[in-house]
């Protein structure tokens, strides 16, 4: 037992001239030099070291860890004018902060639906409108699947979005702000209203425009920003870690995006610019 404990003092003596050796080390650094580590080799050389001037992180999270899932910023849109899944076009609403609009029809028993189509939504005025303002989304109680698993599924997804926005019947029209707060819900149509109906669409994209500034305004304070791709396209999102011209960018949503600097507008590559230089004077 004594053979034991005097070990244990031993290890105890060894530990506290180690914390002393250590704390000399710090003391002879608070100058700003290091002390003589000649006899210390280094495991990484100086040339195996990456220039610190090409990694540029604005995030306190794990630079190195591998992300589960990204998307490429500024996908490629959907064919159709119209988005079929919801999940999509909420991505895609609040990535670029355009209200979402969603048609609640069926395409084959609703003449009401099709005179909708026909007099306001398939109009050259309210697609161009739509292609700057909104992301369309329709989503038709009509499921057509021969499947009948999957055609079962798309029937319950419609029920649930129907429950989901209070939705009775067909046609009705839901507009929603990047958030997923209502600021309009436009049951039935009258033909012969196409330009009041129309009106009523662009005042609740306005409403909806205005909550979602006030949004944005609160997430800006928490780092997040438009950038826009040197075709004009848009993101919300926050910088999360810049390479070598690569970017990670994640959405209010999480959701994890990459894009390259030779993509940004020159207003966005001279922000990359003045915050590395900022960075730099530190």
């Amino acid at each position: 037992m004594l053979k034991n404990s005097a070990t244990a003092i031993n290890q105890k003596a060894d530990d506290m001239r180690s914390k002393k050796e250590s704390h000399d080390v710090n003391e002879a650094n608070s100058g700003g030099f290091l002390g003589d580590l000649n006899k210390v080799t280094p495991r990484v050389t100086a040339d195996q070291l990456p220039d610190e001037d090409s990694i540029y992180y604005l995030s306190d999270e794990d630079p190195d860890a591998a992300p589960e899932a990204l998307v490429e910023t500024w996908e490629n849109p959907v064919s159709n004018d119209w988005y079929e899944s919801h999940s999509e076009a909420m991505k895609v609403a609040r990535r670029s902060g355009s209200p979402v609009l969603i048609w609640f029809t069926n395409s084959k028993h609703s003449p009401t639906c099709k005179l909708l189509d026909r007099e306001v939504f398939s109009t050259k005025v309210f697609k161009d409108w739509a292609e700057d303002k909104v992301v369309r989304l329709q989503v038709d109680s009509n499921v057509v699947e021969g499947d009948t698993a999957v055609r079962l599924r798309k029937k319950e997804y419609v029920k649930k979005l129907k429950e989901r926005y209070n939705v009775l019947g067909a046609p009705v029209v839901v507009v929603l702000s990047p958030r997923d707060s209502v600021f309009g819900n436009y049951a039935g149509y009258k033909g012969g209203n196409a330009e009041f109906y129309f009106g009523r669409l662009r005042q609740a994209y306005r409403v909806a425009m205005q909550d979602y500034g006030k949004w944005k305004e609160s997430m800006e304070k928490r780092g997040y920003r438009i950038w826009h791709d040197n075709r004009g396209r848009s993101v919300f999102a926050k910088l999360k870690r810049y390479h070598n011209g690569q970017l990670l960018l994640v959405d209010p949503d999480g959701n994890l995006s990459r894009t390259h600097e030779r993509k940004l507008s020159v207003e966005d590559r001279q922000y990359i610019a003045d915050e590395k230089a900022k960075r730099s004077s530190r």
